[in-house]
């Protein structure tokens, strides 16, 4: 029988979270009866990660794959969706991405009800930012956690004609990777974008997934679960390039958003929430080096010749200005 539902989970050297993550997924997938598999790929991991999967094995079914080598994140996912997962459905999802109590179910029950009708799903999710010590506990229970901070205040259940009306819900715009369950056609599709180049060098070797939705499924029908199933932490792997996201990536996802038929006025609120965020980037790299505020600064020079040229939709110039005045009164 082929599964419904495909998790897909890649990992690399994180065998804390790998361990919370699958003492949380597994029961859940047990109790779907085969409808749901869960699928994890090692990146080649060199930490204690087949160790916990061997302890996982007592836990309840799932699937493990090893690469011989380090693929890349991006590549290591395309493989999940197209080689390995069977589902009709691909849920790719981080190994420190917790699951809600009963959200697989919920998910599951929404999926039979409109099986052949569904295109795409959007799930809700909480954040949350954990201690030191919380990241190094062996054991995480998702029923111990708040996810109380939801990304979208809109907890209800509802199909929509399109999902570019979803747009409106979540001002990341289909960029987490948990938020959106493909069809695994078009999963396979949207993770081949990613595979063609150095990762994170482009919008689409970092948010492939989120350009192919804003491309090819706006005016696809969609269910859009507002229960947040999913718990994402905040300590992201690729926080050095975090700046280029948000000045480069995220404005251009906007633009092929708006051209592929998303409401301007939708986006532009969006822009203007994300511009407010700019000043306090600096406070969040201060806890990291020098380097990186280098790069913060270059990435504005980069446009200082183009005067009409907006970063989130406010004059550059306006922008290379408030971030000097900032830079001229931070010590790092």
């Amino acid at each position: 029988m082929q599964p419904i539902l495909s998790i897909c989970i890649p990992t690399y050297n994180r065998a804390n979270w790998l361990r919370s993550s699958l003492w949380n997924w597994l029961p859940q997938v047990n109790g779907t009866n085969g409808l749901v598999e869960l699928i994890v790929c090692d990146n080649a991991s060199s930490d204690r990660t087949k160790e916990i999967i061997n302890e996982a094995n007592n836990w309840g079914e799932f699937q493990y794959y090893c690469n011989s080598e380090n693929i890349g994140p991006v590549r290591n996912m395309y493989r999940l969706v197209s080689e390995l997962a069977k589902g009709k459905f691909i849920w790719v999802v981080g190994d420190d991405d917790l699951p809600n109590i009963n959200a697989l179910q919920i998910i599951v029950d929404l999926i039979k009800k409109d099986y052949s009708s569904i295109n795409y799903i959007y799930v809700n999710y909480s954040y949350w930012n954990p201690s030191k010590e919380q990241s190094e506990i062996e054991l995480l229970n998702s029923k111990d956690l708040d996810f109380s901070q939801v990304l979208s205040s809109e907890l209800g259940t509802k199909f929509v004609d399109r999902v570019a009306d979803l747009v409106s819900v979540d001002i990341n715009c289909f960029t987490p990777i948990y938020c959106s369950i493909m069809l695994k056609e078009d999963a396979c599709k949207a993770f081949k974008i990613g595979i063609l180049g150095e990762t994170y060098s482009s919008i689409e070797t970092t948010i492939p997934h989120a350009l192919y939705i804003a491309k090819e499924l706006l005016n696809q029908r969609a269910l859009y679960i507002g229960y947040p199933c999913i718990l994402a932490s905040y300590n992201i792997s690729w926080m050095d390039i975090s700046i280029k996201y948000i000045v480069e990536y995220i404005p251009s996802l906007y633009k092929s958003l708006e051209k592929n038929g998303c409401e301007k006025s939708v986006l532009n609120s969006h822009r203007q929430t994300l511009t407010s965020r700019l000043p306090s980037l600096i406070s969040v790299f201060k806890s990291h080096n020098d380097t990186l505020v280098g790069k913060f600064d270059m990435m504005f020079k980069r446009y200082i010749n183009y005067s009409t040229f907006t970063v989130l939709g406010i004059d550059i110039n306006y922008v290379l200005a408030a971030i000097n005045r900032r830079l001229n009164r931070t010590k790092f």
